[in-house]
């Protein structure tokens, strides 16, 4: 595999153990090995963004790129939880910003595409256990869903 979100050639791209849990398929990776995924791979995804970017800009629209993600509770190789703080206006829900690492760290796609070209984008991450079964993954777009209509509604594009 490949991490479409990193950097090809660095440590996340195609990490022999992720958050404590060996890789199997990324160990010993040759460097034509890695090179042949990053072809295969990589590329492909990005050409496609790139590609429905570039077919909205012709039509007369501004996108709004959102990189959806999910994340372990708990980072194994660290022990340490990973809080969700609020989706700021919901009392009820827990939403906070990548922690115990910054989201920042390594990305690439969001840098790549919407903020290359000036578009408005938003990186998100759900936590798996609260999207693991087809209930709690509708909650999520459902929830995740109406706050971002109200946030894209306000733009001016």
């Amino acid at each position: 595999m490949i991490d479409c979100n990193r950097v090809p050639g660095t440590e996340g791209s195609m990490p022999e153990v992720a958050d404590g849990t060996r890789v199997p398929g990324n160990i010993g990776l040759s460097p034509e090995d890695r090179e042949q995924r990053r072809i295969k791979l990589f590329e492909p995804y990005h050409r496609a963004i790139r590609k429905r970017m570039t077919a909205m800009a012709e039509d007369g629209r501004s996108p709004v790129i959102v990189a959806l993600h999910s994340f372990t509770p708990m980072m194994q190789d660290k022990g340490t939880p990973r809080p969700i703080e609020a989706l700021r206006g919901d009392s009820a829900l827990t939403i906070g910003d990548n922690e115990p690492y910054s989201g920042r760290d390594g990305g690439y796609s969001l840098y790549e595409h919407p903020e290359a070209a000036g578009h408005p984008h938003i990186g998100v991450e759900f936590r798996q256990d609260l999207v693991a079964t087809r209930e709690g993954a509708h909650k999520w777009a459902r929830v995740f869903g109406n706050a971002l209509e109200i946030a894209v509604s306000s733009l001016t594009l």
